[in-house]
């Protein structure tokens, strides 16, 4: 009798399928999620792999392309291109800004919205998908490949922290001038100014120029 008055509540083990379109969905989301994640692991695991391959075979083909950031996106895209193991250079310069009563000098990008990267030929498609990627800098459809006594001026001018003025014109007046002194020596610009001894140096590559604050006795005028 007792058995009778109190029998088993068996509807919650009524039926191991799902009843409703909901429990199918999350039984089948769970099986997704399982199937997917590994897949997902090894695919960024292939894809590290490939990175590593690129940037340390054909070393000798490599050349340097530069790269158009987004607006204030240099400095975040040149950490995640060096962590991935690339060999990428963001010329970085110190500037004197005036805010308020107060002048702070600040570290800001040589070129705005530009960094550079060493690729072998064929794998510029490697970096598409990072946060910050706009495009490579290109001219009639190519990539320009820039040469390395372009990337050397770049890398002296922040090494030695020369004061810098930045200008996308390319100019075609003023005296050529070597210099023959200092940590450029060797290179070759114009006269920006004929106040003072500022000289343009001209990256042919990408279509921008440098200005750069040089004692007189340092350059000499180029005969041509």
């Amino acid at each position: 009798m007792n058995n009778e008055s109190n029998p088993t509540k068996l509807p919650l083990f009524k039926s191991n399928k799902p009843n409703n379109l909901n429990q199918s969905t999350t039984l089948q989301n769970s099986s997704i999620q399982f199937s997917i994640d590994p897949i997902s692991k090894d695919r960024k695991t292939t894809y590290n792999r490939n990175v590593r391959q690129a940037t340390n075979t054909n070393l000798n083909q490599s050349k340097w392309y530069a790269v158009y950031t987004k607006s204030r996106f240099e400095k975040k895209l040149y950490m995640a291109l060096k962590k991935s193991g690339f060999n990428v250079f963001l010329p970085m310069v110190k500037e004197k800004r005036v805010w308020g009563d107060r002048i702070k000098t600040v570290t800001v990008p040589l070129l705005p919205s530009y960094l550079f990267i060493k690729l072998p030929k064929n794998n510029n498609h490697l970096i598409y998908s990072y946060t910050g990627f706009v495009r490579f800098v290109s001219f009639e459809g190519k990539c320009s490949e820039i040469n390395e006594k372009e990337i050397g001026l770049l890398k002296k001018i922040e090494l030695h922290g020369l004061t810098v003025e930045k200008n996308s014109n390319n100019f075609h007046t003023g005296d050529l001038v070597k210099v023959v002194k200092g940590p450029l020596i060797g290179c070759e610009g114009r006269i920006d100014r004929k106040k003072g001894s500022r000289v343009i140096f001209q990256l042919e590559s990408i279509h921008q120029c440098v200005s750069v604050e040089l004692c007189s006795s340092f350059i000499k005028r180029v005969i041509q």
